[in-house]
């Protein structure tokens, strides 16, 4: 029913836009900027902007000059139309592109995407990046707190079952919403622990899964770009930076303590197991208890 229910949906977008934007006209399409192969759709503070950097330099890959695209987003860039999405990418004679934007695995806050990412790309590839959830609920906080958009305590957000922070860390319920417009087999998971300690093999395994050469290395690849550090650091006002860092002090007792989010993440990553039983790494990675995960370094 469900599946029914998405493509009746499908119908819909694709009538809908082509009406608006007369998506059916070959003359409004671009030929030498041809839409993505493949996109990246989180997670939030899980590595996209390392990956972002590494797959660009890729001489088989493009992306799109701008990091964050958020193209079907209703409430962004949708209406700006299908012509606005081609130009966002170079002119390039390469044959595979891609765009990276991590609203994309951020329902219900963004809702809608799948069907509308299937309606103008239904044979894409899809990325995933996944680090341990609770460290990501973690990061996602402190980074919110350094931008002074956020109010209310660490103790209150890990009482809250249906929280951003904790909703945007419960992979297995942002997937749910991709598996009535995509096969499974569209999409990738990848580990950023092991994009982080494993980087060749890991960069292999996402060249393959983009029919590219999977042989490739760049002198570079070592390095880590963590948009955390270019983009805010310079501008943290001392007290969000003492904030910031009692956070980080407090690693040991928060990853120790029992509360609703860890309880239901725990949850999730089971769930996300046993849906993707040929992921053999999920239990593991994102299961795994350590204060290191939330560790200032592991923090951003």
């Amino acid at each position: 029913m469900t599946t029914q229910l998405a493509q009746l949906g499908l119908i819909f977008e694709r009538t809908n836009t082509v009406r608006i934007y007369g998506r059916l006209n070959p003359m409004h399409w671009e030929s030498d900027r041809p839409l993505p192969q493949f996109v990246v759709i989180g997670a939030m503070k899980a590595g996209t902007t390392s990956l972002y950097y590494y797959l660009r330099r890729h001489p088989e890959i493009v992306v799109s000059d701008a990091k964050e695209l958020d193209f079907f987003i209703r409430e962004k860039n949708w209406h700006r139309g299908e012509e606005w999405y081609r130009r966002q990418f170079p002119r390039s004679t390469c044959r595979v592109r891609g765009e990276f934007s991590v609203n994309y695995s951020k329902f219900p806050s963004f809702s809608g995407v799948p069907r509308r990412m299937a309606s103008c790309i239904p044979n894409v590839k899809i990325i995933y990046l996944l680090r341990n959830p609770f460290s990501r609920f973690i990061a996602q906080y402190r980074d919110h707190v350094l931008r002074a958009a956020e109010c209310l305590s660490l103790e209150r957000r890990l009482r809250q079952k249906n929280s951003e922070y904790l909703l945007n860390s419960d992979y297995h319920f942002q997937l749910k919403q991709y598996l009535p417009y995509f096969q499974k087999n569209q999409i990738l998971l990848v580990s950023t622990g092991q994009l982080r300690t494993e980087r060749v093999s890991a960069l292999r395994r996402i060249y393959s899964f983009l029919g590219v050469n999977s042989r490739h290395r760049h002198s570079d690849d070592s390095i880590n770009h963590n948009e955390f550090q270019t983009k805010w650091q310079p501008r943290l006002l001392p007290n969000r930076m003492s904030r910031s860092l009692m956070l980080s002090a407090m690693s040991d007792q928060i990853w120790s303590r029992k509360s609703v989010a860890r309880e239901l993440l725990e949850q999730s990553v089971c769930k996300l197991a046993q849906a993707w039983p040929q992921e053999k790494w999920i239990q593991n990675d994102l299961s795994r208890e350590s204060a290191q995960l939330i560790s200032p370094c592991f923090l951003n």
